[in-house]
């Protein structure tokens, strides 16, 4: 399927311009994720401030990158989602797990966009060997992570120890 990208209009709706750093004070995160609507948890705490700081100030380049990548992926991503009743925001794990980066590789030999492992790749029906690797498939290896998210929320009847899961294995 191929999809129309978003139109990406060039000044930001606040007003800043393209290299400001803004930095709010707590009270406003707070607020700000208390708005947030979600079937998943979302906390502002002191983690979640180190990772604002991380990715707004010291990895800013990293950021502007993925959020171009975004509107590439996250088209995609978000219909495999709705399809499947899976949380909107899990979208995002492609951001923690690969930085957007299809070919992504992990000293685990995790790889691609959702940095699946070989065995939990070929378990959930991608096909791997010397001349195949659907795990670096954009859409294959899509379909494979909702299938194995879906499987940790069952297993586990709760999205936050899913996503734990998916990371660190079910064990």
């Amino acid at each position: 399927r191929l999809f129309a990208l978003p139109e990406v209009s060039a000044p930001n709706p606040y007003g800043f311009a393209e290299n400001d750093l803004v930095d709010y004070p707590d009270s406003v995160y707070r607020q700000r994720f208390r708005q947030i609507s979600s079937d998943i948890p979302i906390v502002f705490n002191n983690q979640t401030r180190t990772f604002i700081e991380l990715y707004a100030i010291r990895k800013r380049d990293l950021t502007r990158r993925m959020l171009g990548k975004s509107v590439l992926y996250y088209p995609y991503i978000e219909q495999v989602l709705t399809e499947n009743d899976i949380p909107d925001e899990l979208k995002h794990l492609v951001m923690v797990e690969s930085a957007l980066e299809t070919e992504a590789a992990s000293s685990q030999a995790a790889a691609g966009l959702w940095q699946i492992r070989p065995n939990t790749g070929r378990s959930l029906g991608l096909t791997i060997n010397r001349t195949i690797d659907q795990r670096l498939d954009p859409y294959a290896s899509t379909h494979a992570a909702i299938r194995y998210l879906k499987k940790l929320r069952v297993m586990y009847g709760d999205w936050l120890m899913a996503i734990a899961a998916y990371n660190c294995g079910p064990g």
